[in-house]
């Protein structure tokens, strides 16, 4: 029996050691300050869920604007490739230089 107290005193004394002041406060809890936290913490998890919407849309969005911009693209390459097999004809007549 003895040996359980003096296991119980090392491990008050651990405890104390470390969490210190932690051990001062008080044990209950504040029903003010829990309603707050509570509501503090509804409040940001709905806006984390709001914002993770934003951004699974505005990925689908940018993936979409990706692929928008390869087909752009892979049309233009396509269209100077037949431009290039074909007569080109200047918008604007060539400047000739006066000397």
């Amino acid at each position: 029996m003895a040996e359980m107290r003096d296991r119980i005193s090392d491990l008050e004394r651990q405890r104390q050691r470390w969490l210190g002041s932690q051990l001062e406060q008080r044990e209950a809890v504040d029903p003010e300050t829990h309603l707050e936290l509570r509501l503090a913490n509804d409040r940001l998890q709905s806006a984390n869920v709001e914002l993770n919407r934003e951004v699974q849309e505005l990925r689908r969005m940018l993936e979409t604007t990706a692929e928008e911009l390869a087909a752009s693209r892979q049309a233009h390459r396509e269209d100077i490739a037949a431009l290039r097999g074909s007569e080109v004809v200047p918008l604007r007549p060539p400047v000739q230089e006066s000397g």
